[in-house]
């Protein structure tokens, strides 16, 4: 019969709000007083027991500050009462006691917990002291015990089974609920006698603890109203209930308005509350929005208030601003309502922001760019028809005529070309449709630095910025794009951008195009130049990538927009591709092939592949699967006399079996020989014929740090030299030393760097490179002697650059 009676108390009580919120703040301790737990009523303050540290604070109810403190229970203050005289302390599950301490601080006496571990609240009635137990889950679970010695006098089941805080009215007892066992999270009157429900009521917010009663009014622990954070809420639980305050937006954007005209928009504010609403005030901040109004403004429970909010422009651009309203909503922070607009003049208006530009000191030669911003301040499109320079010093490579839309703006290049020594200026004017200026003029001015730079200075640079890695993992040169028959350079980040420089700059490096790869790129030789593959009579790139994209893309250098691209999720996961390299025209179509070596995702059921794609598309022409991941691949030169070049390929992963360098036919993919090696195989590379026999040969680098030559007909070994370290890259170049064969330049982790003769395999030159030889290249001739150089990069405890005499 009770449980029916709590059951019917509940279904009548559960839609009617009865409480009102009087005052809140936030409570004392630490994480904005998110561990506020136990609550007592000494007649004038309050006092609050937080369950990280074990602190009692005592709290001025005036304005939430606290006046003093002292270490309470163990480390934590689960309930917390008070006698008259004492505060009576439960811990938590670090003591099953209940300690008693005078206001000072000073622990007088403890008696065991009816409650064990797992007490929730406590209160005093006058003679006994009442604590809820929250576990185990039986009932009864609110005991009345007697605090000479300890034991149960009484008990009453608790309307649920999480109960926390309790508090005594004088003839009744109250109890908060938490909901981790599916209960409703309510405050609940009881009669203290039997349990029976009187009344309740739901909670503020979430995460009810600690309750105290100081003779008239409810006071609660809970969540706070926002944030992670503990509030302490006074609560009259005999009220109409609180007010709440809602509105029909909390955003507006006026839109497009003349300057000089105004706008308007109604705000609704609704009173969705049991009490009145009362509006304090609004504020602006920006003089172009206002209202007009008088306050306090009164809601009514269930009533609308229309507010007109105005924008009116007194110049052109785009505006923004908060209105915030301040109310007595109690359980509600100030509502905002954010406001913009844009105010225009009539017809196409234009403005340039910087009429002149100063580029500064720039070496001659070169070329140097400036974003030219032009706005459009009417309400109509703007038509850039037109540059006019006056000396040939400056120019522009953006296409005419430029359209720009209303409270819009465009960026046009203007590049510095300084011919000769000193300073260089011009007058640019920019022709348009604004019938006010037509004709608005730009004074650009530079100097021209002819003074021949040293070797080894920086002549231009980038810092390339990301939110997490910001590393270069490959820098490419690519054919002339610009026109200035320099060529450009391409390189790949590890912030996911793939980046086209103008190879001819100063100072600052310009980048001309930006493409966005996610995620990461797995190294140096998966970025690559490439001829003209789509036509457009500029050269374009080659990317691989890594991370969860895997796949291969062919990017226009003109533009930077990708124009195919491989997905190798057509096997499980994908494969991270390692290097990418060009082939020769297999289909007929006169555009070059591209390779591609993949690995595994992980599961075993990725690509691990030698790929040949059609450079024009992107279609596959031939895979191989060589079930490891292909680390390295490149065409050495026709070997089976079908006109068609074969390709090499190194391959590994952490098995030994899977360390090996195989020969592909170049038409089909299928294997011509494949040998077992001693370690993982990271790179393979074209020397030519070094045995005299007619036929290319290759050379591979090994992870145990061996260079390798192999006969391209058999793959026979030619040569072995161990350079030390891990060799991660093998590159060809001319011959140096006379004798008719080009020269092998290994890198990796080894602490020299080598010039390895390709004819023989011996060492023609060694230099320490400091740490490790991490990168190196061939380089054209410095010195005049007719042979090329070698530039190499060290390892991270140098960071040096070195350029070397290729011939010695």
């Amino acid at each position: 019969m009770k449980a029916l009676r709590y059951a019917l108390v509940l279904i009548l009580l559960s839609g009617i709000r009865a409480e009102s919120i009087v005052k809140s703040f936030q409570a004392p301790g630490p994480n904005n007083g998110y561990y506020a737990y136990g609550l007592a009523w000494d007649g004038e303050h309050l006092w609050v027991g937080e369950d990280l540290n074990g602190t009692i604070y005592e709290v001025d109810t005036s304005d939430g500050s606290v006046i003093t403190s002292f270490p309470g229970a163990p480390q934590s203050n689960h309930g917390l009462a008070f006698d008259g005289t004492y505060l009576w302390a439960s811990s938590d599950y670090h003591s099953d006691y209940i300690f008693k301490f005078d206001l000072s601080g000073n622990k007088i006496d403890s008696v065991p917990n009816p409650a064990g571990d797992y007490s929730g609240g406590m209160t005093f009635d006058g003679e006994h002291l009442w604590v809820s137990m929250y576990y185990p889950n039986t009932q009864p679970t609110l005991f009345r015990v007697d605090t000479a010695t300890g034991t149960v006098v009484s008990s009453i089941p608790s309307p649920g089974l999480q109960p926390q805080g309790l508090a005594w009215d004088g003839a009744y007892l109250w109890v908060s609920m938490d909901d981790n066992d599916g209960d409703p999270e309510r405050v609940w009157k009881l009669d203290p006698s039997n349990g029976d429900t009187l009344l309740s009521f739901p909670v503020p917010t979430t995460r009810p603890r600690g309750l105290a009663w100081d003779g008239q009014y409810l006071w609660l622990v809970a969540r706070g109203p926002s944030g992670v954070s503990g509030y302490i809420y006074k609560i009259d639980p005999y009220a109409d209930g609180n007010p709440e305050i809602s509105l029909s937006t909390t955003f507006h954007n006026f839109g497009n308005v003349l300057v000089g005209d105004t706008a308007s928009f109604d705000l609704q504010i609704t009173n969705t509350g049991g009490a009145l609403l009362s509006i304090d005030s609004c504020t602006l901040n920006e003089e172009v929005f206002f209202f007009d109004e008088s306050f306090p403004i009164s809601i009514e429970p269930g009533s609308t208030y229309s507010m007109t909010v105005y924008f009116a422009p007194g110049s052109s651009g785009t505006f923004t601003d908060t209105l915030t309203i301040y109310h007595n909503a109690p359980l509600q922070e100030p509502q905002t309502v954010t406001l913009s607009g844009t105010g225009l003049y009539s017809g196409p208006v234009i403005n340039i922001p910087e009429n002149s530009h100063d580029y500064g000191t720039v070496r001659v030669g070169a070329q140097k760019r400036w974003y030219m911003q032009v706005e459009n301040q009417g309400n109509s499109e703007l038509i850039i028809d037109q540059l006019s320079f006056s000396t040939g010093f400056f120019f522009t490579t953006s296409a005419l005529p430029v359209t720009v839309q209303p409270n819009q703006s465009v960026l046009i290049d203007i590049w510095f070309y300084p011919q000769h020594s000193g300073l260089h200026a011009d007058t640019l004017l920019v022709h348009s449709n604004d019938p006010i200026n037509p004709e608005v003029s730009v004074y650009l001015s530079g100097t021209g630095d002819s003074v021949p730079a040293p070797a080894g200075e920086v002549l231009w640079s980038y810092h390339a910025t990301g939110s997490i890695w910001q590393h270069i993992r490959s820098i490419k040169s690519l054919e002339d794009i610009t026109g200035d028959g320099i060529d450009e350079v391409i390189a790949i980040s590890e912030n996911d951008t793939l980046y086209l420089f103008n190879g001819n700059g100063s100072g600052t490096g310009d980048v001309l195009w930006r493409f966005m790869a996610p995620p990461v790129f797995p190294g140096d030789r998966s970025l690559i130049g490439a001829p003209d593959l789509n036509g457009d009579g500029k050269a374009d790139v080659i990317l691989g990538t890594g991370g969860a994209d895997r796949r291969v893309y062919a990017v226009s250098g003109a533009t930077g927009n990708a124009f195919w691209f491989y997905d190798t999720h057509e096997y499980g996961e994908g494969g991270w591709v390692y290097e990418v390299s060009l082939m020769p025209d297999i289909n007929g179509d006169g555009i070059p092939e591209v390779l591609a070596g993949t690995g595994d995702d992980g599961y075993h059921t990725g690509p691990n592949r030698a790929y040949c794609l059609s450079g024009a598309n992107g279609q596959k022409l031939w895979e191989r699967p060589l079930d490891a991941a292909v680390f390295g691949i490149r065409a050495i030169g026709d070997v089976n006399g079908d006109g068609i070049p074969e390709v090499a390929c190194g391959t590994g992963n952490s098995t030994p079996s899977s360390y090996k360098v195989c020969l592909l036919d170049g038409a089909t993919g299928s294997v011509l020989w494949s040998i077992q090696e001693p370690d993982a195989v990271w790179a393979v590379s074209p020397p030519g014929d070094i045995n005299g026999d007619g036929y290319p040969d290759l050379v591979e680098g090994i992870m145990n740090g061996q260079v390798k030559a192999r006969s391209g007909p058999d793959g026979s070994v030619l040569w072995m030299r161990s350079v030390g370290g891990m060799v991660i890259n093998v590159e060809v170049m001319e011959d140096v030393n006379g004798n008719g064969y080009p020269e092998v330049l290994p890198s990796g982790t080894m602490s020299s760097f080598f010039l390895i003769d390709g004819g023989n395999g011996d060492v023609i030159w060694t230099q320490s490179s400091g740490h490790m030889a991490f990168c190196l290249y061939w380089m054209p001739d410095l010195d005049g002697d007719g042979i090329p150089e070698v530039i190499g990069g060290s390892g991270y405890s140098f960071n040096h650059i070195y350029v070397f005499k290729g011939q010695n």
